[in-house]
């Protein structure tokens, strides 16, 4: 593993036809990523100011205990 990478897995979340700016996820080995876990993770990238439809910079999280939050 490098310095700069990450611990356990990334889920990444971007429109299937034209995509634009993408949600990147970072989620610990042994998660279970569910429904749950995944609908958590887009609102609150939403809540954040990502923006599926537009282009811009990738949005980045960590899924850390119960909760999401911004890298």
């Amino acid at each position: 593993m490098q310095p700069d990478d990450e611990p356990g897995m990334a889920v990444v979340v971007e429109c299937a036809e034209n995509p634009g700016q993408r949600m990147i996820t970072w989620i610990d080995h042994g998660n279970i990523i569910s429904p749950w876990l995944l609908r958590k993770a887009i609102l609150c990238a939403i809540d954040q100011g990502w923006n599926p439809k537009q282009r811009g910079q990738q949005i980045v999280f960590r899924f850390e205990g119960d909760h999401i939050k911004e890298k």
